[in-house]
C-alpha cells in the first residue's frame, strides 16, 4: 500500500511550480490594470457604480492595486489548489469494498 517518492519527479514539480508562480503573478498584474482602468480611466464611462462596486469588493490605499511575492504566492497556493480535482470513484470504490459489494474486483486504486 505504501508508495515511494520518485526523486526524478521532483525537477518536473520545480519547473510546474515556477510556472505557477510565474502565470499567478501574470494574472495579478491583468487584474492590477483592470482595477486601474475601472477606478481611474474608465470611471465615467461607468457612471461610477463600477468604480464604486470594485473599489467596495477590493479595498486599496488610494487608487492603487499593489501586490507582492506574498500575494503571489498566496494566489499561486490556491489556484494549485483550486486546480486539484477530488475522484469521487475512489471513494464510491472504497464503499462497495466495505459493504461487501464486488469483493473479488482486484482494480488498482490510483
Amino acid at each position: 500500500m505504501g508508495r515511494t517518492v520518485a526523486l526524478w519527479r521532483t525537477c518536473d514539480a520545480a519547473v510546474i511550480g515556477l510556472f505557477l508562480m510565474m502565470l499567478s503573478g501574470v494574472m495579478l498584474l491583468v487584474f492590477q490594470s483592470f482595477h486601474f482602468a475601472v477606478t481611474v480611466t474608465h470611471k465615467a464611462k461607468l457612471n461610477g457604480y463600477g468604480a464604486w462596486l470594485l473599489e467596495k469588493a477590493v479595498p486599496t490605499k488610494g487608487k492603487q492595486l499593489s501586490f507582492d511575492l506574498t500575494h503571489v504566492l498566496i494566489f499561486a497556493i490556491v489556484a494549485c489548489l483550486f486546480a486539484m480535482n477530488f475522484d469521487f470513484t475512489v471513494v464510491k470504490k472504497r464503499k462497495k469494498k466495505h459493504r461487501g459489494i464486488d469483493a473479488d474486483d482486484t482494480e488498482d486504486e490510483d
